[in-house]
């Protein structure tokens, strides 16, 4: 004899679950439409991030690099000092010099 589920409106076991009571909850108070949303957020953020990458990197390539300024070109002056008396430091993350 095959057994026949009952669907929720005729008080089915369905419809006795805590999983389906809490869904049921869950849609007709709007938290999982909220949480919907909140992904939909998410994705055309991470969507526009990734676009103004794109059009920065775009920019750069089309105009070159910025003009050195004289605040920057004292504080490479001031690393390649700071490299000449500390040798064995790795002050920048560059790769070492010579031997060793």
């Amino acid at each position: 004899m095959p057994i026949r589920c009952r669907g929720p409106k005729e008080g089915g076991v369905l419809a006795q679950s805590a999983l389906y009571s809490s869904t049921r909850e869950r849609l007709s108070s709007g938290t999982v439409l909220t949480g919907i949303r909140r992904l939909m957020r998410q994705l055309v953020d991470r969507i526009d991030y990734a676009t103004c990458a794109v059009r920065l990197r775009m920019f750069d390539w089309l105009h070159g690099p910025e003009p050195r300024t004289v605040a920057g070109e004292i504080r490479e002056r001031r690393r390649e000092r700071l490299r000449k008396a500390f040798p064995t430091l790795n002050l920048d993350g560059r790769k070492r010099r010579g031997g060793g």
